[in-house]
């Protein structure tokens, strides 16, 4: 087998395995368990780490694509090639899990806290308003860049622990611009596959497509609109 058939054979297995997800995430989202990912039941530790494993592979990795393209095309001559892009994804998946955990442990304590407030209502408007901060729009060019860092990020000398930052750093990058919209999954009343499917597919055109950064804005806006929908009919 060729290099290059080698190569579609790894995009094609990780495409699979994104399907993959998708359809376990839409198999638990139906289930009991489903339920953990309401404000008022989060810290159900193992049931919310295998949702939000599942959610950040589904939704998060696709929008990683064109980094982990350019970089398996970089890599993919040296002997190691394949192991190192899986370095790459386990690193973008450690930082994501990381950060899964520690909102998991912030809304479980921050709520008894905030009673009398309207959470979904609220986790709505600050997605709205992150929308337009300078950080949301410097975390997505970053995201959006994804040749630039590679450069800045990989030098080739420490092939394996490089691989394995080049994807946490990546990861920080994302996190940085779609933390606000990941923690909407807080606000449903139960863990919906249509939203979760909406989300990811927001999250994948505002990182990689050429108009993406265009939605920003609006998509703010209507988060903002939302919010007054949920507390006016609350």
């Amino acid at each position: 087998m060729n290099a290059l058939s080698e190569r579609q054979l790894r995009t094609t297995l990780l495409g699979a395995f994104i399907v993959l997800s998708w359809l376990a995430l839409w198999a638990w989202s139906r289930t009991p368990e489903g339920r953990h990912f309401h404000h008022a039941a989060v810290g159900a530790g193992a049931s919310f780490v295998f949702g939000w494993t599942l959610m950040t592979i589904a939704m998060m990795l696709p929008t990683a694509f064109p980094l982990l393209g350019l970089f398996h095309r970089m890599v993919d001559a040296r002997r190691h090639g394949a192991f190192l892009v899986g370095l790459c994804i386990a690193g973008y998946l450690t930082v994501w899990l990381i950060f899964g955990a520690a909102a998991n442990f912030g809304v479980f304590y921050l709520y008894p806290i905030l009673t009398g407030v309207d959470f979904q209502a609220a986790l709505l408007v600050a997605a709205g308003i992150y929308q337009f901060t300078p950080l949301k729009r410097y975390c997505l060019k970053k995201c959006r860049s994804p040749l630039s860092f590679i450069m800045s990020h990989w030098r080739g000398r420490n092939e394996a622990r490089e691989s394995f930052w080049l994807g946490a750093h990546h990861g920080l990058f994302c996190i940085g611009c779609c933390w606000s919209l990941m923690l909407l999954m807080f606000a449903a009343i139960a863990v919906h596959f249509l939203w979760m499917l909406v989300l990811g597919t927001v999250m994948a055109v505002e990182k990689n497509v050429p108009w993406g950064e265009r939605i920003s804005a609006p998509l703010g806006v209507l988060l903002i609109a939302g919010a007054i929908v949920v507390k006016a009919t609350g």
